[in-house]
């Protein structure tokens, strides 16, 4: 499985298991195409906590997604907040880089 498939398929499951999931984002880095990069996704959710701040979760490769993976989860209104100032990403986030994933978009 090469990581645009585990991506798609674990962004679909993402979007099947939590119902107020709206969009995602990947995060596409320079180095994307090295086995070593980790996938990096922001989760806009209509569930999710507030926080006012982007807080990213790593986890390790395993067995169900071969592939090192960043993941954060922010509000709709913390999106709009990222949108207007960007900088508020964790670094090397840009949303310049990034492709958006709607629910009807798979």
């Amino acid at each position: 499985m090469n990581k645009d498939e585990a991506v798609k398929d674990l962004i679909e499951y993402h979007f099947d298991s939590e119902s107020e999931l709206r969009t995602v984002f990947r995060f596409i880095s320079e180095r994307e195409d090295d086995p070593d990069e980790p996938v990096k996704l922001l989760e806009v959710s209509g569930a999710t906590p507030a926080t006012g701040s982007v807080d990213v979760f790593g986890f390790r490769s395993t067995e169900t997604f071969p592939f090192r993976l960043m993941i954060a989860e922010v509000t709709p209104e913390e999106m709009d907040a990222i949108r207007a100032d960007p900088s508020r990403l964790p670094a090397g986030w840009r949303l310049d880089s990034a492709v958006e994933i709607s629910r009807n978009r798979l």
